[in-house]
């Protein structure tokens, strides 16, 4: 599933559209979905922030598994694959999305 707008996370999440079509803060309580769309491989156009305090499961970034039996954050660059084996929907934290147009004109875009 790829996902080209932070507008388009939030229709599929349940969420009323973003206040700004470039930066968005979600909170994780507020999530209307099942686990079918939590571990479908996902890959987003924009940046995603994201702390989960309450997660315990893996989640594949790329090829390899990553741990979060404490909650976690992760950082998500666009266009990068990302599933989480998480069927849980005790959901609590928050994501940060950032699509790229916010920081285009900043000397930050230009940075790998």
């Amino acid at each position: 599933m790829k996902l080209n707008s932070i507008s388009e996370l939030h229709k599929l999440l349940g969420f009323q559209k973003p206040l700004h079509p470039l930066i968005s803060l979600l909170a994780y309580d507020g999530i209307k979905t099942d686990a079918n769309v939590t571990s479908t491989w996902v890959t987003f156009n924009f940046y995603k922030i994201a702390y989960k305090n309450n997660f315990s499961g893996k989640m594949k970034y790329g090829q390899h598994y990553y741990d979060f039996d404490e909650g976690g954050m992760i950082f998500v660059s666009p266009n990068q694959l990302i599933r989480s084996d998480h069927e849980d929907n005790d959901y609590s934290g928050y994501s940060l999305l950032i699509h790229p147009d916010f920081i285009r004109n900043y000397p930050l875009a230009k940075k790998r």
